[in-house]
């Protein structure tokens, strides 16, 4: 038997009514950035291809880890599923929410800084909301190459490229995204944050919902980058 929606449980103890969690997620992120009108939501609730249409209770968007901490804890606590949203430039319809309006899309386009750029590191760190063109242009700018490159490039974001283990066009000589991941800050499904920076980790995929920002760890080396992540995005292995 299919689980009704949220608010049809809050009479059992299973969480705030839907106008409650609404007003509390403006709340923690502000009114302008918890979408509920059709036409706010519709760009959201499409994916890249036009085949997976969804409708969404709210689409939410934290302008940083604090915020985007407090909404998650806030909808786990209330039994709200939600669904992580970069780019959108996937096509498996995997940032598209299910069509019963359920679901709060998480979208992490606020949280787009770049944070680091170390020429004597060889490091970038960038959030997850950055674009992978904008990661490798502050490269650039400070002379370095980060390699990872695709045909989204100008959209797709760096929590997206590290989610899926993304390849690209250099995936042959750089490797996979995993690859170049040295460690990652993330905040999981209940809201608690989890760092591994400073420590010289592989990525990993269970338990981890969304990427609130990654660290590439950078040298002169020819054979790859690493990357650190703390929901920013840093770059080893960066060439001159």
């Amino acid at each position: 038997m299919p689980r009704p929606p949220f608010w049809q449980l809050e009479n059992q103890g299973a969480g705030l009514s839907r106008t409650a969690v609404l007003a509390k997620l403006a709340d923690i992120v502000g009114a302008g950035h918890v979408l509920t009108t059709a036409e706010s939501k519709a760009p959201y609730e499409v994916d890249e291809r036009q085949l997976y249409r969804g409708d969404a209770l709210a689409i939410v968007r934290p302008g940083g880890l604090v915020e985007l901490s407090a909404a998650m804890a806030l909808c786990y606590g209330s039994d709200v599923a939600m669904v992580p949203h970069g780019g959108n430039t996937g096509y498996c319809g995997g940032a598209t929410p299910s069509t019963d309006g359920s679901q709060v899309v998480i979208s992490l386009e606020r949280i787009n800084r770049v944070v680091d750029v170390d020429s004597v590191g060889m490091t970038l760190t960038v959030e997850a909301g950055v674009t992978l063109e904008q990661a490798q242009q502050a490269a650039a700018d400070a002379g370095m190459l980060l390699p990872l490159s695709m045909g989204s490039q100008a959209s797709c974001q760096i929590g997206g490229n590290l989610s899926t283990n993304a390849g690209g066009n250099r995936v042959i000589r750089y490797g996979m995204t995993r690859d170049l991941v040295i460690g990652v800050e993330a905040v999981l499904a209940d809201g608690t944050l989890i760092t591994g920076f400073g420590n010289r980790i592989h990525k990993l995929t269970q338990d981890l919902e969304l990427i609130a920002e990654l660290e590439l760890p950078v040298d002169h080396a020819h054979n790859g980058i690493s990357l650190l992540s703390d929901g920013m995005m840093i770059t080893r292995n960066l060439e001159h």
